[in-house]
């Protein structure tokens, strides 16, 4: 049983968080719409940090979703960009000792 299946057998409230969503995502059928729908109408706050994946999904599932907020990322993608370069180097340095 998957963590949303176990928050509800157990009645326990949960969130979600969509960060990054797909253009191309779609529901391929009715068993998906209608499983994707409960998670995502049952969760007592869905999150989206991009409004356009809000949407997206809303459009997915043929509502708009009450339980739906969008915020944004508390980190600037300037600042995650240059950590990721300063891993690379520091990664790089690792891998290739000077002899």
């Amino acid at each position: 049983m998957h963590p949303v299946g176990i928050c509800q057998k157990k009645k326990i409230p949960y969130w979600l968080l969509l960060q990054l969503g797909g253009e191309g995502f779609y529901l391929g059928s009715e068993t998906e719409l209608d499983i994707f729908s409960k998670v995502a109408l049952s969760a007592k706050k869905f999150i989206f940090i991009s409004l356009r994946n809000k949407l997206m999904l809303e459009r997915a599932v043929g509502q708009e979703l009450d339980n739906a907020f969008h915020t944004l990322n508390a980190i600037p993608s300037s600042t995650i960009s240059a950590n990721k370069l300063s891993q690379q180097k520091t990664i790089s340095l690792v891998e290739r000792p000077d002899f």
